[in-house]
């Protein structure tokens, strides 16, 4: 089950660590049972403007520590979402045909042919 939460105000304020300059929660969802979450937020670092989608872990303490997570350009945004939306189609489509059918056949013979265009 997913849990979704989002910012609770409408306004980046200044980070609460060092790294970035501002950064405002967009959301973040309940990755597993371990309490691990992933976070989106929008950042800036040296008037750039990034989303930085993270995934967060449960310390001894249960404290949510960061972990793995990449920060996506402004101007590349809009491609990643457009990629993610395709493989969503592609995650839909290969449980409907139990991951051996032809949707997962086409889901990797596309992945294969847009990696060699990389």
């Amino acid at each position: 089950m997913t849990n979704a939460h989002t910012g609770t105000n409408g306004q980046a304020r200044v980070a609460d660590n060092e790294f970035w300059d501002q950064e405002k929660l967009v959301g973040e969802v309940t990755k597993n049972a371990r309490g691990e979450m992933i976070r989106v937020k929008y950042v800036t670092k040296r008037g750039r403007a990034y989303v930085d989608v993270r995934t967060f872990y449960r310390d001894d303490q249960g404290n949510l520590r960061p972990s793995r997570g990449i920060s996506i350009p402004e101007n590349v945004v809009p491609s990643v979402i457009r990629l993610l939306q395709s493989a969503c189609q592609y995650l839909s489509a290969e449980a409907r045909a139990g991951l051996n059918g032809e949707a997962a056949a086409v889901a990797a013979s596309e992945t294969a042919g847009a990696a060699g265009g990389q």
